[in-house]
């Protein structure tokens, strides 16, 4: 699918071209309706606004060259302003810099619809024509039999439009999108063209539309727009089982002796809102009516996604995103829809409605995709929904937090021997890259020389983060297993306790510099890490250990180097006294927690893995619940090495930066 939606300088703006464009995109790549791929190589289907006649082309060009190495159908859209020219009444888009009465200055509309059918490879061509003249985009008889393809080739085309005559505010657009997001009653399972021109005609906006159809290919399948939601035996549905089994458990309780449909099409969804909303507000109507909107905001939201960042639809990222609303399934999430159906039906209820839990989540999987958050398809998308304060404080809290993130402090107690040293390295970082680093000597061998040197790295962080005009929020404090086995750099006192102020993550130092013989282990935890993004999320994500299953250690040792254990692993008995295991484990773990209490159940256990997907930042949260007098959370009494991709690509990459003199503390 490629959809063309181009604004001419010289004409008048048309004012809906955007929400029409976005509308027929949506529809065309719901996987329920029209399920169509990007119509680009580079994964793009939408061209809008001020786009030139030479872009246009080139694009067209590529979308008919795409769809032939990819044996596929080809579904075209151009809306905006059509002028004819020529003796046989030739249609042409104009582009931005487009000249009113200048055909050469836009783009030939016949010409490529002409190309595209005639291109081996491609499997049959629809085009959606909404300008005035649209019926002139029409190839000739003679182009399309004596082509490449000697006639044996299928072309439909719905036109907003016959030559010299107008179209309006892309009426024909809107009511298209509108028609197939419905569905039509009686249509069959896959609508083609005819059936959809009947639709459109009923109407009034609409009812100018012409439809033709060249079939000369006598080989199936047919060529369809979309599938029918209101077909009788369509098996897809508007909601997915989240939204299913909500409905059937509200529904019980207000229509008790009432059937219900087992497959919720779009137009029932919007047939029980109406009926829902003239019902009396009791506590069953209340919970079906908002169990119906927020149903039918999260379909709008799938289908979005479906169509703006395919790419970036894998589990890791969806949990990731649900993660930053607070969400979290117990089950294997079934794709994108149970995802976003689990944060709609499950939003805070001081929220009111589930809009702003869906725009945090949409722009924390924007930005985890790479996804530009100013996108006029996202703002789209914001406004369809009546979202976008909610879109806007979503994206400013993003970019605070991106603000955030771009500096961070590295420490580590220099400590060859593994006690406490007598110096500490600090490092600090601007974008993943070594801004400056410093050596603090003259540290006491001890707890409280380390935590003095330590405040003193942090101040002299804060210093540069001032001249930078930036936050310093995240600090890693690199120790050996021995320290960390009685020391948790968080606690540490400057006013309050650096947890309280700052993002502190507890790293281990081997990392920095692996002796001879361990450097393979960075290189190791980075394959481990994909591994475990990877992993089966209806299973366990950890493997715990008891304190008979680690010892001795040879047996443990052997079932690491044999690649056994290969999900992050949790001790069931507090390791304290016992460093040798740790870097044991550390060398083949990069996830590793532990037990810092000696009252640990299985309770800690459960704990862990219901809230999996809010780790590691779950750990600081429930050390500062704790602090401030609340001690009923768990998770405070859990340790943890929690490595990542930037850890580790900083501990490959800080060896290239030593030859670079440090500053040094006196």
């Amino acid at each position: 699918m490629l959809v063309v939606a181009a604004q001419c300088k010289a004409m008048e703006d048309l004012l809906e071209l955007e929400s029409a464009a976005n509308s027929l995109v949506a529809v065309l790549a719901d996987p329920e309706i029209g399920d169509c791929a990007p119509g680009l190589p580079d994964g793009r289907s939408l061209l809008l606004g001020r786009v030139d006649a030479d872009e246009i082309w080139t694009a067209v060009r590529s979308a008919i060259e795409h769809a032939a190495a990819n044996g596929a159908a080809l579904i075209m859209a151009f809306l905006g302003h059509g002028l004819v020219s020529g003796e046989h009444a030739t249609l042409h888009l104009m582009g931005w810099q487009s000249t009113e009465g200048v055909a050469v200055s836009a783009v030939n509309i016949k010409d490529l619809l002409g190309k595209a059918a005639n291109q081996l490879g491609v499997r049959g061509v629809i085009a959606i024509i909404d300008t005035c003249n649209a019926a002139a985009a029409h190839p000739s008889i003679e182009e399309l039999t004596t082509g490449a393809r000697s006639g044996r080739t299928r072309i439909d085309l719905l036109m907003a439009s016959a030559v010299q005559q107008s179209a309006y505010d892309l009426d024909f657009s809107k009511g298209l999108a509108k028609l197939l997001r419905g569905g039509v009653p009686a249509g069959g399972e896959r609508l083609g063209v005819g059936v959809l021109t009947e639709g459109l005609r009923a109407e009034a906006a609409t009812r100018r539309v012409i439809a033709s159809s060249y079939d000369g290919d006598s080989s199936p399948p047919e060529l369809w727009l979309a599938r029918n939601r209101q077909a009788g035996g369509c098996a897809t549905s508007a909601v997915g089982q989240r939204g299913t089994d909500e409905l059937a458990t509200g529904l019980l309780g207000l229509f008790p002796d009432r059937e219900f449909p087992r497959i919720w099409t779009a137009a029932a969804l919007h047939n029980l809102q109406r009926e829902i909303g003239g019902l009396p507000a009791t506590p069953a109507q209340v919970r079906v009516a908002r169990s119906l909107d927020s149903l039918l905001l999260a379909r709008q939201t799938v289908t979005f996604l479906h169509s703006f960042m395919p790419a970036g639809l894998n589990t890791p990222a969806l949990r990731r995103a649900m993660a930053t609303v607070g969400a979290r399934s117990r089950r294997p999430l079934d794709g994108a829809r149970d995802a976003v159906e689990s944060i709609a039906l499950n939003h805070p209820v001081e929220d009111g409605s589930c809009r702003s839990a869906l725009a945090r989540f949409v722009v924390a999987l924007a930005e985890d995709t790479g996804c530009d958050l100013e996108a006029t398809e996202l703002r789209s998308w914001a406004l369809g929904i009546d979202a976008l304060i909610p879109y806007n404080d979503a994206v400013l809290r993003a970019r605070e937090t991106s603000r955030e993130r771009r500096l961070r402090l590295v420490v580590r107690l220099d400590s060859p021997a593994g006690d406490w040293p007598e110096s500490l390295t600090a490092w600090l970082l601007l974008d993943g890259a070594i801004h400056d680093h410093a050596v603090f000597t003259q540290c006491a061998a001890s707890q409280a020389g380390a935590e003095a040197k330590l405040i003193e790295a942090v101040e002299w962080a804060e210093a540069m983060a001032e001249e930078l005009d930036l936050r310093l929020q995240r600090i890693e404090v690199a120790v050996p297993s021995r320290i960390m086995l009685q020391w948790a750099p968080e606690a540490a006192i400057n006013g309050t306790r650096l947890g309280v102020q700052y993002d502190v993550r507890t790293r281990w130092s081997i990392r920095l510099d692996p002796p001879a013989g361990m450097r393979w282990i960075n290189k190791h935890a980075q394959a481990r890490l994909s591994v475990i993004a990877a992993h089966d999320s209806g299973s366990s994500p950890i493997t715990w250990l008891a304190d008979h299953e680690v010892r001795p250690y040879e047996r443990l040792r052997d079932e690491l180097q044999n690649g056994r254990l290969v999900k992050p692993i949790g001790l069931l008995d507090c390791p304290r006294g016992d460093p040798e295991l740790l870097d044991l484990l550390l060398s083949y773990a990069p996830i590793l927690l532990w037990p810092d209490a000696t009252d640990w159940s299985a309770e800690h256990c459960a704990q862990v893995v219901k809230r999996w997907n809010d780790l590691p930042a779950g750990f600081l949260a429930a050390y500062r619940a704790r602090w401030a007098g609340n001690h009923s959370d768990p998770m405070a009494d859990v340790r943890a090495i929690w490595d990542d991709d930037e850890w580790l690509a900083f501990c490959t990459g800080v060896k290239r930066h030593s030859h670079a003199s440090p500053r040094r503390n006196r």
